[in-house]
């Protein structure tokens, strides 16, 4: 890639995380889907050190949280919540 901003989504549910990367124009680029298997912020740094390692010369946000553990995730790592389906 060459150094694009790249914005990510996440959907931190009660089964699996799913994250998305849109590219500048709004394109998805790569698609992320981790089963928690009872191990949700184990599975979320999981999907976040994939994200990180994908993009590591990218200028990437995260810019929206939903699902039913977005409200905790959300306040913690200060992102905006939103209510929606990825």
């Amino acid at each position: 890639m060459n150094n694009q901003e790249i914005k990510v989504a996440l959907d931190i549910g009660s089964v699996s995380i799913k994250a998305i990367a849109l590219d500048e124009r709004g394109r998805i680029i790569h698609r992320i889907y981790y089963p928690i298997k009872g191990r949700l912020r184990q599975s979320l740094k999981n999907v976040l050190q994939s994200l990180a390692l994908i993009f590591r010369s990218e200028n990437c946000d995260i810019i929206a949280i939903t699902g039913s553990g977005a409200n905790f995730y959300a306040e913690l790592l200060g992102l905006k919540e939103v209510n929606g389906i990825l």
